[in-house]
């Protein structure tokens, strides 16, 4: 296997590089681990890797945060546990969508989402285990987050659903930025690493393969 030169590189994106050689590396060191000796180095070993840009994504401000966690509880519990998921807990939006209530903890302040290592035990903040609480009021199958249809019976919220929730909330807020689910995560990330958490401690907590990826989303900051 010949190294991934510039030629092969074209069309694709920094970031998609450096995520692809990621995966190339993950996949030979597990080969030597099945079968030591079978391969004399790993052919992407010496391959440089690009250097990711800082992602274009604008953080919100501690005021906006603030602001958007308060217009989420005035829009009510299910806006509430969606926003808190992604900005005080920093989940992914698919790992949200895709939790049942009985992923929950019989306290709700633990939630198992499942990831590519498989599941994964995470403490939610208190202020998210209240607001999930009132919302399954008493509810302990199904999925977290149910859509609101008058058309048929109770299902998954969709990520449509999801993103007219953030929408409305950020509205409600008075945030005049685009407000998606990757803006709230990246949100987290800044504010714990203003908190004190390591670079390692938040990349572990979201479950990124690469510190790389993580240090990405302090590339930005808000009004920069």
């Amino acid at each position: 296997m010949r190294p991934l030169g510039r030629a092969d590189r074209q069309g694709l994106s920094v970031a998609t590089v450096a995520r692809r050689l990621a995966s190339l590396s993950s996949f030979f060191a597990f080969a030597f681990a099945v079968d030591d000796g079978q391969l004399a180095t790993s052919p992407v070993a010496r391959t440089e890797r690009p250097v990711a840009e800082p992602s274009g994504t604008v953080p919100l401000t501690e005021a906006q945060t603030v602001a958007l966690l308060a217009a989420g509880r005035r829009l009510g519990a299910k806006t509430a546990v969606l926003v808190d998921l992604l900005l005080v807990d920093g989940l992914k939006l698919g790992e949200v969508l895709a939790a049942n209530a009985e992923d929950l903890a019989e306290d709700d302040a633990t939630l198992t989402v499942n990831r590519r290592r498989g599941p994964v035990e995470l403490d939610l903040q208190d202020g998210t285990a209240l607001a999930v609480a009132a919302y399954l009021d008493g509810r302990r199958t199904g999925p977290l987050l149910l859509g609101d249809s008058p058309t048929r019976l109770p299902a998954r919220l969709t990520r449509f659903g999801a993103d007219y929730l953030l929408k409305r909330a950020a509205e409600e807020a008075g945030i005049e930025q685009p407000v998606s689910a990757n803006v709230l995560r990246r949100s987290y990330v800044g504010s714990a690493h203003r908190n004190g958490d390591s670079v390692e401690e938040i990349r572990n907590h979201l479950g990124h393969q690469d510190s790389r990826t993580t240090r990405r989303h302090l590339g930005r900051e808000p009004g920069a």
